[in-house]
Formats: C-alpha cells, sequence, structure tokens
C-alpha cells in the first residue's frame, strides 16, 4: 500500500487530493484485481461451477489466517464467505488514506464482470467502505 499512499502525496502537491485519489485509485483497482484473481478459479462454462466453488473454497482458505475468512454458506449453487479482516483496507485507514479502500474492493467487480457469463458475484458490504465485514457470495448461474 506504501507506494499508493506515497504516490497520492506526491500528487496532490500538484492537483487536489479527490484527483490524485481517484487517479492513484484506478491502478489500485487494476492490481487489487490481479491480486484477488489468484483465488478465483477459472471455469468456462456455467456448467463447471461445482468445480468452481470448490476450488474457490480452497484458495480462500488459503487466506485464511490473514484475513479471518469463513464460509458461511455452502450449497449446489451458492458460497459465500465473511471476511473480517482486510490487511489493505486497515493499512490504508491507519494512515489517513481510507478514501483510497473502495479502489481496492473493486477489483471483485471486474473479475465478476469478466465472468458474468459464467457465475454471479454479488456483495452487500465491505470493510473498504465503512462494513463490519466483506461478504463475497458466487452464485451458480443459471
Amino acid at each position: 500500500m506504501t507506494p499508493f499512499m506515497i504516490t497520492v502525496l506526491v500528487l496532490s502537491l500538484f492537483t487536489a487530493r479527490s484527483k490524485a485519489v481517484s487517479m492513484v485509485g484506478r491502478r489500485l483497482t487494476r492490481v487489487a484485481k490481479n491480486t484477488v484473481g489468484l483465488a478465483i478459479p477459472v471455469i468456462d462454462s456455467p456448467d463447471q461451477f461445482d468445480y468452481f466453488r470448490e476450488r474457490v473454497k480452497r484458495n480462500y482458505s488459503l487466506f485464511k489466517r490473514l484475513y479471518d475468512i469463513k464460509v458461511v454458506q455452502d450449497n449446489s449453487d451458492i458460497v459465500q464467505f465473511n471476511i473480517l479482516n482486510c490487511p489493505f483496507c486497515g493499512t490504508l485507514r491507519r494512515y489517513g488514506f481510507s478514501d483510497l479502500s473502495k479502489y481496492a474492493c473493486a477489483g471483485d467487480w471486474i473479475i465478476a464482470k469478466e465472468n458474468e457469463g459464467k457465475w454471479l458475484f454479488s456483495r452487500e458490504q465491505t470493510i473498504g467502505t465503512g462494513g463490519v465485514l466483506c461478504n463475497p457470495t458466487y452464485s451458480r448461474k443459471k
């Protein structure tokens, strides 16, 4: 997060902070998309959702301690997680850059849009936008 925070500070010398955050935020979203993309399995069609569901649970479990992740719903059509800690948003908040957090959370939506024909994504809240948790939910596309 340090490079993003420093870049906002430097750009803020030449432009409004809100513009600097927006500029840096777009890059942060791309990095977040690539990072979360490591946990999201690739499938070719909605028929492979069972494989997707099992793999995403396994992949998320690799980050369980860092993010305090729990599976809260799991059936043949849906898997939902509660993420109780985000070290990225926590760091941004701690150092006065909470306004960047929403960009870190936006990577999920880019991946969801790229896969909209294969599975559905929803999320009611995020830590980065003031929620007490993140609750990414992946559902079977029917």
